[in-house]
């Protein structure tokens, strides 16, 4: 009886860990693939501008061309800047002026002065009552010692128009800083490196702010997107991960290109794919950049 109990027990612990055996089991199934070669992926780019103006005015000059390349900081077009240099000119001017007048301490030594000599006439006219009385009358004493209040008040007031005068001189360099950005505003320079695509306005024509003149676009490093099952393979296994993206050129020339994943979607598409983004190092041949947006490519990343 005892055998038998035994028996049934063993035969019931099996049955119970049967199930967690075959999960096991399955995980060990699904083995990471060494890479996945994705089909029709997308070259797109990573990043452009379309250049605006920064003001109101007339196109004076344009220093590039459509297909030029250039560099960061580089500038693209000039706005007729006449009346903001003048205006700059002027702020300069006024600065110069404020500059000189809160260095000069002229005020504060007259004052100073003038204040010495009304206290040593005073004083010479207190020591002539006192030798010979009434010299001077009561009234010509107040009159003399009323002097020397206000010129030791004269001193105060030089000196708090020093102060102002300071004061006035970083108002105006704050004017002069306006000054010097919007007469830079109408310089506009390109915020990134790469190609002039389209210039979209011409010398002469009149623009606002926010219109768009000179299309830039970076081409040294492109985006490849495409598409992964998400039973093929977890974010974490594919982001970060070195790719090659191969594309066909003219006449059935192919190119390959190196880079790696930088960016996986968090949400799935339609037929539980989720998109992920490798960016990829472009090269020139005879002047020109082999990869261009919109290009077809077929990238393979390596997973292990």
């Amino acid at each position: 009886m005892s055998s038998s109990i035994s028996g049934m027990m063993l035969g019931l612990l099996l049955t119970a860990a049967a199930p967690a055996g075959a999960a096991a089991a399955g995980d060990r199934a699904g083995a990471l693939p060494n890479e996945l070669t994705l089909d029709h992926c997308l070259v797109s780019i990573i990043d452009e501008a379309q250049v605006p103006s920064q003001e109101s005015g007339v196109i004076a000059e344009l220093l590039v061309k459509e297909g030029q390349a250039v560099r960061a900081g580089d500038l693209l077009f000039r706005l007729d800047d006449l009346s903001a240099r003048a205006a700059y000119r002027v702020a300069e001017f006024k600065w110069q002026q404020a500059e000189k007048e809160a260095k000069s301490d002229v005020s504060v030594r007259f004052s100073q002065a003038s204040a010495d000599v009304a206290r040593a006439n005073y004083d010479a006219a207190n020591e002539a009552n006192r030798r010979s009385p009434n010299t001077f009358s009561q009234t010509e004493m107040r009159e003399k010692w009323l002097i020397c209040v206000r010129s030791n008040l004269e001193i105060e007031k030089s000196k708090l128009d020093l102060e102002i005068s300071g004061i006035r001189a970083q108002a105006m360099a704050g004017e002069l800083e306006i000054a010097r950005q919007n007469l830079e505003r109408r310089s506009i320079k390109s915020p990134l490196e790469g190609v002039v695509e389209e210039i979209r306005r011409h010398v002469g024509e009149w623009v606002q702010p926010g219109d768009a003149v000179v299309h830039v676009v970076r081409l040294d490093r492109l985006r490849i997107e495409g598409f992964i099952k998400a039973s093929v393979a977890l974010p974490g296994e594919v982001n970060g991960r070195p790719v090659q993206a191969e594309v066909e050129l003219a006449r059935g020339q192919r190119a390959v290109f190196t880079g790696q994943v930088t960016h996986v979607k968090s949400i799935l598409q339609a037929g539980g794919e989720y998109r992920v983004w490798a960016e990829v190092q472009n090269r020139q041949a005879d002047g020109h950049w082999l990869l261009r947006p919109g290009l077809e490519a077929r990238m393979t990343i390596r997973l292990r």
